[in-house]
């Protein structure tokens, strides 16, 4: 017998995904992630607390095909509705489109010395 659970996040990254592609990326891949914790802080016999709490997140990663090369892109929700699969999985798209024209810059310093970067003097 299945999970029901199961089922459900099987067709939220399964729509996800088919988004992904409709939207026209060449691949796709998502994540679902479900978490539960409890806490309990116990002293002497006296319970101090009890902290539960839930999580829950997709990861989306599309892949654009271009004439001259690929791009990717990757995003995630915590927003698992109907609505907010579609606006990330079109948004996933949309961004592995408009990076492939970003170049890689690279950091240019004189031979033999690095940048100093993130380091502050005091006095």
């Amino acid at each position: 017998m299945s999970d029901p659970a199961s089922e459900i996040d099987s067709g939220l990254v399964a729509r996800a995904i088919d988004r992904a592609l409709a939207a026209g990326a060449a691949q796709a891949d998502a994540l679902l992630i479900r978490a539960d914790s409890r806490e309990v802080k116990v002293r002497g016999d006296e319970i101090e607390f009890v902290k539960q709490a839930s999580e829950h997140c997709l990861g989306l990663r599309a892949l654009v095909q271009h004439k001259n090369g690929r791009s990717t892109a990757l995003t995630s929700t915590s927003d698992l509705s109907a609505e907010a699969i579609q606006e990330i999985a079109d948004d996933t798209v949309a961004l592995a489109r408009a990076s492939f024209g970003a170049r890689r810059t690279r950091l240019r310093c004189p031979a033999g010395r690095l940048p100093i970067v993130g380091t502050s003097t005091t006095g």
